[in-house]
Order: C-alpha cells, then structure tokens, then sequence
C-alpha cells in the first residue's frame, strides 16, 4: 500500500511538473516574435548546416534535453572555435550535439534524416545548441534562410570543389569565396577550405586488365576506357586539367570480360564525379549491357537519379541541375542499394530478388552502348572508378580539415586527417534564456 501511493504521489509530482513546463513555455510566446535567421548568426558562435544522422532522445538529462549526432554539410561561421572540438567516431564530418528538447520546454527539436541551419556554441569543449531565442538554436534548412546567413556573413558563394589531387588512398581538394566588400576583414568566417576525398585505398579498386599482348592495372575506368588519351568526341576542360567533356560522337567502351576473369562481382562500388551539359538534361551516363541488347547495369541522370540493376530500377530524389557538378557514390552489397549523393545525403533501398549474376560476357560503356537507349552522353567528367568492395562508395568524400595550416599546406599535406574518439553526449547545460524567462513568470525553473 505504501509503495502504491508512493508511485501514484510520484506519477502526480512529475504530471504536475512537466505540464507547468509546458505551460510556460506556451505563456512566454505570448507577444512573442522570434528572431531572424541573420539575427541568430550575429549573436551564435557557430552557425552551420547539418543533416541529423541520428538522435539519443532516449538519454535524456534532468532537464530533459537529449545529444543528437549530425553530420556538418556547410560551416557558415566559427572555423576556428570548430577546430578545437572533438568529433564523433564515425568517419566525417560528424558531431555530437547536446541540449536539443521538446518545444515544450522551449527547446529546438530536430529529427534524424532533418537537415537544419544550426547556431551553436562550445561547452566543455562539445558542441552545444545554443538558445539566443526560443527554439532557437535550430531552423529547418531553407535556401532563402541560407542566402540571409550567408549575406550577413559577407561572402559570395563557394566555389565547386576542386579536383582531387590523388585518384586513391587518400588526396585533398579546395573551395574558395570572395569577399564584396572593401575589407577582407568585415567577412565573418574563413576564406578557404580544404576536404579530404578518395580515402579507399588503391588496393580496394585496383584492375588488372589484359589483352592478348599485356596487361595493366588501374583502379580508374578513364583510363581503361582510353578516355585520358582524348579520342574522338573527347577534350580536356579548360578549367580542369584532370576532367573531360564527353561529346555525343564519343564511343567510350570496354569489355567486362578484360576486367573480371570470371563473373561481375554481385557486391560493387560505382563512384563518379560529374556534370551534364546543358544540350542533353537526361540521358544515361554509365551502362553495362549483355549480348542482346538489354542494359543490365545501368545510371540514368535526369530529373532524378535512377540506378538500373538486374531488371529493376531504383529511382533516387536527387536533384541533378545542368552544368553542376555532381558527387555520386553507389554501393551495393547483398540486400541494399545506397547512394552517398553530393557528399550530403545518405539515401538507401532494399534490393528486390536477385537470384541472377551477370556473368562476364557484358560491354561496359559511358552513355548507351545500344542506340535504342537514346543519345551519348553529353557534359563532363572527373572521376569514374568501379571497385568489388560495397564500403569504397562511402569514402569518396571525407573531412572538411578546419585547421588553417590545412590549408596553408593543401598541395603539401598528403596523411589523410586522424580521428579522435567521442561518446554521445549529456551534459546538464540547459538554456539560459528559457531559465531566467520561466522563472521571471514564477514557475518551475528548467
């Protein structure tokens, strides 16, 4: 009996507290009005857009707020605080993020697979939401939100990323932006940054390919399809020394057979940087077909992205604008699909019946190898590698390296970026704002 009115006198104390919670919370948005996205990135330490890979709503702390872990897609402001933050173990750019809640409590609540304008701070040398509003520390990502940011902040936009200065195990590229106005010095933020890329190791996508007279290895399909050697229809782009446009009179092929001794393997990577031309916004860039014609294999750029395999067709929202270029990584290992798609975005599908294996008796070729799938393949390519390991698609791109000496020592650097370990975070830190605010109205203090 005591132990009953125990739990009930229990159950009513934490009723009673949790609804005065929200109670004030939902008093103090009377006459409320929140501040713009430009304010929170003039008051914030950090501002940044993230993609929430997963969150630990079940670990929460006394005052109800939880860790979620993101991945960093964009740092708007605060390299240099960054810098000295510990990342999470899984590889790139990822955090562990403490002090999300419920709206309840006036808390910004993100979900994983939310991609968020982010302002935050660092607290016990973590990153942590910081509140300068309500629910303010996180806004549901908008490109006019992105565009106020990036205004108050004073740059242009970033340039594309340049090409990877190694083919495998490991090589680095740069963006840079451009200040307006008449001092560098009134541009909030860093000026350049440096990414890590192609962090498999040549081993992993190494392809020994022979003909009657020798043989050669390479881990890259524009050299085995003899695209470096500029055929008919191909040309170096002006800007790029290491890419190439691909005209409609180009005949980019080669047996599957001089690849793979006896079967293509079921489990493969396929990575690829590139751009389509203006003149043709959909066609297929990447195609495997077999001897009657049909397109075993195949990747189709358009309005989305469509990956063909084994009969099936696996369409992927993924924006592909002309005259962009374009990060795709596709992984297929026994039961999935998965698309690593601008760096950015993670998107996987479960593979339908696959009882069938292609064999090796297949023509590999960028565009269609039969015309009764349309036109060539027309616009630009970086990179085109093919790998039996289904893990190579998730290490086409790696960290953004914040340290300035990264920078300073881009074309020197060649270790890729060592990381350090994190285990989620909680901490009891609660938003100083919604503190003092509830407890100026007389209740319950977070």
């Amino acid at each position: 009996m005591r132990y009953r009115r125990c739990l009930v006198l229990s159950l009513v104390y934490s009723v009673v507290h949790w609804s005065h919670i929200a109670l004030s919370c939902v008093l103090l948005l009377q006459g409320w009005t929140p501040l713009s996205v430009r304010e929170r990135a003039a008051r914030g330490e950090i501002a940044a857009l993230g993609t929430v890979l997963r969150t630990f709503k079940d670990q929460r702390t006394v005052d109800g707020t939880y860790t979620a872990e993101f991945r960093l897609d964009t740092v708007y402001k605060g390299h240099d605080l960054l810098s000295k933050v510990t990342r999470s173990v899984a590889p790139g750019n990822v955090y562990n993020i403490s002090n999300f809640g419920n709206k309840t409590q006036c808390f910004a609540d993100v979900e994983a697979g939310g991609r968020y304008i982010l302002f935050l701070t660092v607290y016990s040398g973590q990153l942590s939401a910081q509140y300068e509003d309500l629910f303010g520390a996180a806004s549901d990502f908008d490109e006019s939100d992105e565009e106020e940011v990036i205004n108050y902040l004073g740059w242009n936009h970033w340039t594309p990323w340049s090409p990877c200065n190694a083919g495998c195990s490991g090589g680095q590229q740069i963006r840079r932006r451009t200040c307006p106005r008449a001092n560098i010095s009134d541009c909030i933020g860093a000026e350049t940054e440096v990414r890590t890329c192609n962090l498999f190791s040549c081993e992993e996508t190494e392809v020994r390919t022979c003909n009657l007279f020798s043989c050669e290895v390479s881990h890259d399909l524009l050299t085995l399809m003899r695209v470096r050697e500029l055929p008919i229809g191909v040309t170096k782009s002006l800007n790029q020394s290491e890419t190439y446009t691909i005209s409609k009179q180009a005949k980019l092929s080669l047996p599957i057979s001089q690849i793979y001794q006896k079967t293509f393997p079921p489990t493969f990577s396929l990575l690829t940087k590139v751009k389509v031309g203006h003149r043709r916004t959909r066609s297929y860039f990447f195609v495997i077909s077999d001897v009657q014609g049909k397109q075993q294999v195949a990747l189709f750029l358009g309005k989305n992205l469509k990956f063909q395999y084994l009969g099936n067709n696996y369409v992927f929202k993924m924006d592909i604008a002309q005259n962009v270029w374009h990060s795709i990584a596709l992984s297929v290992d026994a039961t999935t699909v998965t698309l690593y798609a601008d760096c950015h975005n993670v998107i996987r599908k479960r593979l339908r019946s696959r009882e069938e294996f292609l064999g090796t008796n297949l023509m590999m070729s960028i565009g269609p190898y039969f015309s009764q799938y349309g036109g060539q393949f027309e616009g630009e390519v970086e990179q085109l590698v093919l790998s039996s390991d289904s893990e190579v698609a998730k290490s086409q791109c790696g960290l953004i390296l914040l340290d300035q000496n990264a920078v300073n020592n881009f074309y020197e650097m060649k270790t890729p970026f060592q990381y350090t370990t994190a285990k989620p975070i909680v901490t009891s830190y609660a938003p100083l704002a919604c503190s003092v605010w509830i407890s100026m109205v007389g209740l319950v203090r977070l």
